[in-house]
């Protein structure tokens, strides 16, 4: 059995680095100010917007979001954001500006 001490330490350092993830995956340090993405919903931690995708339409709850949000948007899932365009110009600008 652990002293009382060292458990109470091995419980601070737990919900410190626990806070501290959290803090890091959150939009709290990544805001979308700096025009870096799209618009959209913001995301909850660790699982970005999959509770708000329906995966056997992933295409039309991504059309729905359009009328909130510009032509332009886009979701976070686990590791990744998925952006999501709409219209042709913005398609073609997006591709063109992807690095080779």
């Amino acid at each position: 059995m652990l002293p009382l001490n060292l458990l109470v330490v091995v419980l601070l350092a737990a919900l410190t680095v626990f806070l501290l993830f959290y803090l890091h995956s959150s939009n709290i340090f990544h805001t979308q100010k700096d025009g870096k993405e799209p618009p959209g919903p913001t995301p909850l931690p660790l699982i970005g917007n999959l509770l708000q995708l329906d995966l056997k339409r992933i295409y039309l709850t991504l059309v729905n979001v359009t009328g909130s949000y510009s032509k332009s948007k886009s979701k976070s899932t686990l590791l990744s954001i998925l952006p999501h365009v709409q219209d042709i110009q913005r398609i073609e600008i997006a591709l063109l500006s992807i690095p080779r």
